[in-house]
């Protein structure tokens, strides 16, 4: 489990139950996937991209492990169009945890993770609030949550919630009109 944010806690907001499909976009090694998994009861599909070949061999080794079969690693860049490698409009729901932060190309991010989800589906977001003296990211990395909001504006992400999680995150839950 991350030391900051409980994933169990921070996926709440999204209406997932058994039988969806959905994505954890930037999944790292599976915080957010374990937890998902956890919802889906055996039931779905959860695709966890990245673009990291070592965790996502640790995630999958992981799942195997537990006995996991409802997990696909995909490995893909969210920053490029069609690069989660995931269908048009094919998921319900995706989680991008920590990764607006950490890419350059945030509007085509937001494209992507847009084109994958389906109408109606939703997206939550959970990134860094603050640097925090050395906690988090560098304080230029730190991505204002009205910035995010904007840019998920444009690409037909409709606002439903906004939601502190832990003490140095903060939760945006999107809707695809």
């Amino acid at each position: 489990m991350s030391i900051f944010v409980d994933p169990r806690k921070a996926i709440e907001p999204l209406d997932i139950s058994p039988g969806m499909r959905v994505a954890d976009v930037g999944c790292g090694v599976g915080h957010y996937t374990f937890a998902i998994a956890e919802k889906l009861e055996g039931k779905g599909r959860i695709y966890a991209v990245d673009v990291r070949k070592n965790v996502l061999e640790k995630l999958a080794s992981e799942a195997k492990e537990k006995g996991i079969s409802t997990i696909e690693v995909i490995w893909g860049n969210a920053e490029e169009e069609g690069g989660t490698r995931i269908a048009d409009g094919f998921v319900n729901s995706v989680v991008a945890s920590n990764i607006f932060f950490q890419v350059d190309k945030k509007e085509a991010l937001a494209k992507e993770l847009s084109r994958i989800i389906a109408p109606g589906g939703e997206l939550l977001v959970v990134d860094w609030s603050n640097s925090f003296g050395g906690l988090g990211p560098p304080e230029e990395y730190i991505v204002d949550p009205e910035d995010i909001k904007k840019i998920c504006g444009k690409v037909s992400l409709h606002l439903e919630g906004e939601f502190k999680t832990g003490a140095h995150h903060y939760e945006l839950l999107f809707k695809k009109k």
